[in-house]
């Protein structure tokens, strides 16, 4: 699983700071949450780390922690909770001195409460913090994220024409980098965005974007993919190549 560049940072300064007994269980937690296979037991660990940390004066580590609750509560659909976590650890941030390891903070949480207001469709606020994020961000793998959120959460408001504008900056800004996964997610969502707007041709988009998603075996990423061909048909009026897309999709899920 190759990681946003944000979260490779969080797990870096957690592991650089455990005890190397530690280390092993602080691994598996971190994926726990990332990859949902155990997320309320990597939320209760991290929970637990935020504590004893905030127990020793180490607010360093406990920004760090509460970025992988918050990951952990939003995961878990406890939006008003991983508000607070998120809020809370942004404070804290702001009041230390800025060094890259606190911008990234800075940045990642802001992110977040991007996710978590456009996840209550509070789209305005949403971009605003998003937009946060990208200002401090340090990467351009995390930009290109970044400025995909903004994209999606512009699509979500009925802005067509500015989300595809966004998508293609945050597709642009993708290759930069050497994350092939970003690059066939911000070139989907681009195809998909013009796909809205009535541009016919913007299957070829989404049909690249496939192709790199059967490449890398990204499943997720596929499962998009043919949700976004199918809606893409069936605006057509197509309904044998929609239901085909369907099909692939439902086989993915």
């Amino acid at each position: 699983m190759k990681l946003p560049s944000f979260l490779f940072f969080v797990l870096w300064v957690c592991i650089a700071s455990a005890q190397s007994d530690d280390r092993e269980e602080l691994i598996r937690q971190y994926y726990n949450i990332l990859n949902k296979t155990d997320v309320v037991s990597g939320m209760k660990f991290y929970q637990d780390r935020v504590q004893y940390h905030l127990s020793s004066s180490d607010t360093i580590n406990a920004i760090q922690d509460s970025r992988m609750v918050a990951i952990a509560t939003f995961n878990l659909g406890m939006y008003d909770q991983c508000e607070q976590v998120t809020v809370r650890a942004l404070e804290w941030a702001l009041g230390m001195p800025r060094d890259t390891v606190m911008q990234d903070a800075i940045s990642g949480l802001n992110n977040q409460l991007g996710e978590v207001y456009r996840a209550h469709r509070q789209y305005e606020r949403s971009l605003t913090y998003y937009k946060r994020a990208l200002e401090f961000s340090l990467t351009h793998r995390d930009s290109a994220v970044y400025i995909n959120n903004i994209a999606l959460t512009t699509r979500d408001m009925g802005e067509l024409e500015e989300a595809v504008s966004y998508f293609e900056q945050a597709y642009r800004m993708s290759l930069t980098t050497d994350d092939t996964i970003s690059w066939a997610r911000t070139l989907d969502n681009w195809g998909y965005a013009q796909s809205m707007a009535g541009n016919e041709s913007a299957v070829y988009k989404m049909e690249e974007a496939l192709d790199m998603r059967l490449q890398r075996d990204d499943l997720p990423g596929l499962y998009a993919s043919y949700f976004h061909l199918a809606e893409h048909y069936i605006r057509l009026g197509d309904t044998l190549y929609a239901m085909d897309y369907a099909e692939k999709a439902k086989a993915v899920a």
